[in-house]
């Protein structure tokens, strides 16, 4: 993410409630214990289109890191920030399972997460570009 900058996006609190008592476990104990310097990191976000069979697919959104420092902001009444990675991104770095074994992610017709929905910042050579 270093290689390519962008805006974090601030998480929906009643979206990062819900994912945290209903989609992850959280170790209480280690909530105190996060060092104060860590606890403004913004966490990692993806999106995928889920749904359950036969269904309509959604969008779905995962926060794959940054769930106890979540936690520790939700419980001092801040907000959380994470960065959306990009389709590209994502296929990099998640191995999907189906049963316990490493699967495919099936695909839907689309970009997917684009550049500038990552909040993605352009380089001034793309910016000259547009203008």
């Amino acid at each position: 993410m270093a290689d390519r900058p962008r805006a974090a996006q601030r998480l929906e609190t009643n979206w990062l409630k819900s994912w945290l008592t209903e989609r992850t476990s959280i170790t209480p104990e280690h909530l105190d214990h996060i060092p104060a310097g860590k606890l403004d990191e913004p966490g990692i976000l993806i999106e995928i289109m889920a749904s359950p069979p036969g269904g309509e697919p959604q969008p779905f959104r995962i926060l794959i890191d940054g769930t106890h420092r979540a936690a520790r902001k939700l419980l001092d009444h801040q907000d959380y920030w994470a960065f959306m990675l990009t389709e590209a991104e994502q296929y990099s770095i998640c191995t999907y399972r189906l049963e316990g074994r490493v699967a495919e992610l099936p695909s839907f017709p689309g970009p997917g997460i684009t550049d500038r929905e990552a909040g993605v910042f352009l380089s001034l050579a793309t910016e000259s570009n547009v203008a």
